[in-house]
């Protein structure tokens, strides 16, 4: 028997392998992930941030509060329930879409 967290584990990996097929889209690490309140996203160095989008799994878009400082966003995340979230970036140059969890 598989705990209900293994198992949205387990339905989140594959819904997010589905999303990155539709999508086509690179990815970005976050840190620390999965994170408590703050996590940190850093962008290529020549490229600058033109949006940033949080959503939950069920595509809800989340409001949190960020900064950016040269290539590294800093973004505060005790407003989000625990959970599974994308983060969708557009730069001058790309689109990336990672994934974090909020504990």
């Amino acid at each position: 028997d598989k705990s209900e967290k293994e198992q949205k584990a387990i339905a989140f990996a594959i819904a997010w392998k589905q999303y990155n097929k539709s999508n086509k889209k690179k990815h970005l690490n976050i840190l620390p992930n999965p994170c408590e309140s703050i996590f940190y996203i850093e962008i290529p160095l020549n490229e600058k941030l033109n949006s940033l989008n949080i959503t939950d799994l069920m595509g809800i878009k989340k409001d949190i509060p960020f900064s950016l400082l040269n290539n590294q966003i800093k973004l505060e995340s005790s407003s989000l329930v625990p959970g599974f979230y994308v983060v969708d970036i557009q730069t001058n140059q790309h689109r990336y879409s990672s994934k974090f969890i909020k504990q």
